[in-house]
């Protein structure tokens, strides 16, 4: 059993062995706690002070916006430029913003107009900081083990997903919002003494001839247009993130409109779906060298399934139990198709790919739960989910028929 144990765990963080990929893990898993702490208790603050859910979803709006706006400029920006200085920025930039609400909390003012606009500064600065923050992560260690590292990284971001909440509510509950938010900006010294450590060439400016034109700023889009395979991942993540992912953001729904219960029980349900996905990170990591193109394919049209089995489940214990699978699911969709992505291209268009990846998730996201929300308003949310089960269904084979059927290349 031991050695069993060994094996696995072995397996598991093969890449823990570079020094600074390894730090870089452990400083931004410290930092995404504090995040998530004040990703719980924002949208409750906002809500004490307005009564008005409309200014709860405008605050969020506010901060998925600049990935719209800045992501494709944020990854030129990181392929071109010194991608420590961009990070290091990034994250003064949040960590101030957190502690102006902290510090105006604890003083007693509190301005929702000037949270939101806090909001749209940190979704900018975070615009800036994923692409940079991607290539690091995938140019830190040797290509044999490149999807153990996306594989961890997002083990990584599922871990802190379940805990930031938890110490969130503790917080809340024991000494106010007040401290979610201090605790938030204190953590982001962490991934910025992280990356201020870095001894890699890659964590800094990116080498280029001094005889070699710039690119034009629509090279990216060329050059990912130019490849259907590229083209069929990036669709893939787009529609699984914009039909599966309303089931997170609309299980509050299903479980009070459908089910007639209440938060307790929706903490329950997300308990399960968080847990799914915690399973599914570790499954993913110990297992990364099987991670293809193909991989993504079978986890999206398992997604589809689950969806339509959560939308027509009779007993709520079903629909938990579906809901583990659906955690797991979705965590294996992206890691598999970012692997895809990144082990594919060169260093010097990392960061690129990686902020069409993540426009490709924040603008499904935003489309996807426009969408949802719109249907459920008019026949509820079991056909919603039905719907969006049966059309990733539909999506995912047309994809894999159009753009993938292609054998894989390495």
């Amino acid at each position: 059993m031991r050695s069993w144990t060994k094996h696995f765990l072995g397996k598991t963080f093969a890449a823990f062995q570079f020094r600074d990929f390894r730090n870089l893990m452990i400083g931004n898993g410290i930092s995404n706690i504090g995040s998530w702490m004040q990703g719980v208790a924002q949208p409750w603050l906002v809500l004490s002070l307005t009564s008005s859910s409309f200014l709860v979803g405008f605050d969020a709006f506010a901060g998925h916006l600049p990935s719209m706006i800045f992501l494709i400029p944020g990854g030129i920006l990181a392929d071109r430029g010194d991608r420590k200085k961009i990070m290091i920025t990034s994250q003064w930039v949040q960590l101030l913003s957190a502690a102006l609400i902290a510090v105006g909390l604890a003083f007693g003012y509190s301005n929702v107009w000037l949270i939101i606009f806090l909001s749209f500064c940190v979704g900018t600065a975070q615009a800036f900081s994923f692409p940079a923050y991607q290539a690091l992560v995938t140019s830190l260690i040797p290509k044999e083990h490149l999807a153990n590292a996306i594989s961890l990284n997002s083990l990584q971001f599922n871990v802190t997903r379940v805990i930031g909440p938890i110490l969130a509510g503790a917080a809340m509950a024991s000494v106010g919002a007040t401290w979610c938010f201090a605790l938030n900006s204190i953590s982001f010294f962490a991934l910025i003494i992280a990356i201020a450590s870095m001894t890699s060439p890659f964590a800094g400016k990116q080498q280029t001839h001094p005889d070699q034109p710039r690119e034009p700023l629509s090279h990216g889009f060329k050059r990912i247009l130019s490849s259907k395979r590229q083209c069929g991942i990036l669709l893939l993540v787009a529609i699984s993130t914009a039909f599966c992912g309303p089931l997170s953001t609309f299980l509050p729904v299903l479980i009070r409109n459908t089910f007639a219960q209440g938060a307790a029980q929706f903490s329950i349900s997300m308990a399960f779906f968080g847990g799914g996905a915690l399973a599914g990170a570790f499954f993913i990591a110990a297992n990364s060298s099987k991670l293809n193109i193909r991989f993504a394919l079978v986890s999206s049209l398992l997604m589809g399934v689950l969806l339509t089995l959560i939308s027509l489940a009779p007993q709520l214990w079903i629909v938990n139990l579906l809901l583990t699978l659906a955690g797991a699911a979705m965590v294996a969709i992206s890691s598999a198709a970012n692997t895809a992505l990144q082990s594919t291209i060169e260093n010097t268009f990392r960061a690129r790919m990686a902020s069409f990846f993540m426009l490709a998730i924040r603008g499904g996201y935003i489309i996807g739960n426009l969408a949802t929300g719109f249907a459920i308003d008019r026949v509820g949310a079991r056909w919603s989910l039905g719907m969006d089960g049966g059309i990733t269904l539909l999506l995912t084979v047309l994809i894999w028929k159009k753009f993938l059927t292609q054998p894989e290349t390495s």
